[in-house]
């Protein structure tokens, strides 16, 4: 028996959706997109910053993210999804091994970088798993954020372990040296991409799909399906990574020791992390749109209560709430993107990541320009509060409507 082709090899991924180092990468994203919030109460006194200049942070790293979006936009189209990926593990690296090293406008570039890396490497991930048969779809992309979401809760309690015993940076230096083996191996597993592509097998098994480079003309209520689509993930990454960024330095300025509130993100994604890992079995009884609707109404019962309540329990609960909640809004919305989109996906996806990110960065400096202006924490995430209410009315309301010529799976 001779041993399997690396064309083989690829192809079996594809059908899949299963990729190791794919999904490898994607346990590192979490770390990236989250690393920084816990570090903010420790470097807001470091470099005597205010809640503004430390939510610049925030803004560079999406907008870093929305500049690695611009570079998929090119990549992606072209079937070169690992070599996206590739290009974003190594632009990680670099980021999280120099944040902290130097002075705060240095780690303004390191955010930038890391967050180009996240740019490049998110959206390529996304749409290589969004390629298997829409039946397994939802759930595929469920673990693959899963994933994602291990990395994010791992970060904070590993930091808060770290900075008992040592020096947090050698913490990061660990996560970069896997990011560089990773970014090694999927440039060279790009090549397998290539010709995989080539052989008429790199594209998304969907019946719909025209690999004709002259795509027949969209459907009516196309457009407006597709920008709904793009204001509902532009919400949904805002509020997500807003209140994930900001977890640590709410928790403190309302009371909470710094032990419980640099461990605060943690229970925020951790929660995240195990209802996204059950969402394959959940979408087995619950119809993926479903469940993220009622996702999306227990999130704004967490954030009411993360507003109104001061208790240690009260914040805990809240950001379980919050986490629960929205695990299932972003692949579900993902899944029925894909699906609506058809071929021209892997054109439109990257474009629709970069929309998310400039969200992010929007939410996440005015959040902090809203802390110093109000001077209460409580008071400014009433913004991402008001989203996930605005988020709420477009699941309830308006994707019903557009995605009804959609696989009734989802």
């Amino acid at each position: 028996m001779t041993a399997p082709s690396q064309l083989d090899m690829e192809h079996r991924h594809q059908a899949s959706g299963f990729d190791w180092d794919v999904h490898a990468v994607f346990a590192l994203c979490g770390v990236a997109t989250t690393v920084l919030g816990p570090l903010v109460p420790g470097l807001m006194l470091h470099w005597s910053l205010s809640h503004a200049q430390i939510g610049t942070f925030f803004t560079c790293q999406f907008l870093g993210a929305l500049a690695g979006n611009m570079v998929a936009v090119v990549l992606i189209p072209r079937g070169h999804l690992k070599r996206a990926m590739a290009m974003g593990a190594l632009c990680m690296a670099i980021g999280i091994l120099t944040l902290g090293r130097s002075s705060a406008l240095a780690g303004m570039a390191s955010v930038a970088l890391y967050g180009i890396g996240n740019g490049l490497a998110v959206p390529a991930g996304n749409l290589l798993v969004a390629r298997v048969p829409i039946i397994k779809r939802a759930g595929a992309l469920s673990f693959l954020n899963f994933i994602w979401g291990l990395g994010a809760v791992a970060t904070s309690p590993l930091l808060a372990l770290w900075q008992d015993y040592g020096d947090w940076r050698w913490l990061l230096a660990i996560f970069a040296a896997v990011l560089f083996a990773l970014a090694f191996r999927l440039a060279l597993a790009s090549r397998g991409e290539v010709a995989l592509r080539s052989a008429g097998l790199g594209v998304m098994p969907d019946s719909r799909v025209i690999r004709s480079a002259a795509l027949p003309p969209p459907p009516a209520g196309y457009w407006p399906m597709i920008v709904t689509f793009a204001v509902g993930l532009f919400l949904y990454v805002a509020v997500e990574n807003t209140f994930g960024g900001w977890a640590a330095t709410h928790a403190k300025e309302v009371g909470l020791p710094r032990a419980l509130s640099t461990i605060m993100p943690g229970v925020f994604y951790g929660s995240l992390v195990a209802v996204r890992g059950a969402a394959p079995l959940l979408f087995r009884v619950v119809r993926p749109r479903r469940a993220a609707e009622v996702g999306i109404a227990v999130a704004v019962a967490g954030s009411t209560l993360l507003v109104t309540m001061r208790e240690p329990w009260a914040v805990a609960l809240a950001f379980a709430l919050l986490g629960g909640g929205l695990a299932t809004v972003f692949p579900t919305m993902l899944a029925i993107f894909s699906e609506a989109a058809g071929s021209r996906t892997e054109k439109l996806g990257p474009i629709i990541f970069a929309i998310t990110n400039v969200g992010a960065s929007a939410m996440l400096g005015g959040v902090g320009v809203l802390m110093d202006k109000t001077g209460s924490s409580s008071q400014a995430l009433l913004l991402p509060l008001f989203a996930q209410v605005l988020l709420l009315a477009i699941l309830l309301w308006r994707i019903p409507r557009l995605a009804s010529g959609c696989n009734p799976a989802l």
